[in-house]
């Protein structure tokens, strides 16, 4: 699961191995090891990993599978949200309404961010 949630992040910074591998300091073998779940990185790489990433300790050791589902993240989160009491905005209570403005919101943008995705992998 950590392999490939390197070589994810890897390919959606548009890293070559042996440019993360300088970043990181380890050689492009130590890189690929890591990738293909053959070594687990050690402490101080993979804190450097969570810093070049922007992400958790804890999102890349993870052993649950995230759902690449985004609909369903969405959808999952707002229900968590509706089921809490006393769900404050700027001190006022949030409506079901404004609720769903804000998922509105999350998914235009999460389009938006697929779509500039989808151009850049276009030009190459």
């Amino acid at each position: 699961m950590t392999g490939e949630r390197i070589r994810g992040l890897r390919k959606q910074a548009g890293l070559k191995q042996s440019e993360l591998a300088a970043q990181l300091g380890v050689s492009t073998s130590a890189v690929g090891m890591y990738e293909n779940n053959r070594r687990v990185p050690p402490r101080p790489v993979l804190l450097r990993l969570c810093s070049i990433f922007h992400v958790t300790a804890d999102y890349l050791l993870a052993e649950e599978e995230v759902s690449a589902d985004l609909e369903q993240e969405l959808d999952a989160l707002k229900q968590k949200l509706m089921r809490q009491d006393g769900l404050l905005f700027h001190g006022k209570p949030v409506s079901a309404e404004d609720l769903e403005k804000v998922f509105d919101a999350a998914r235009l943008g999460a389009e938006l961010i697929l779509s500039e995705e989808g151009k850049k992998y276009e030009r190459g």
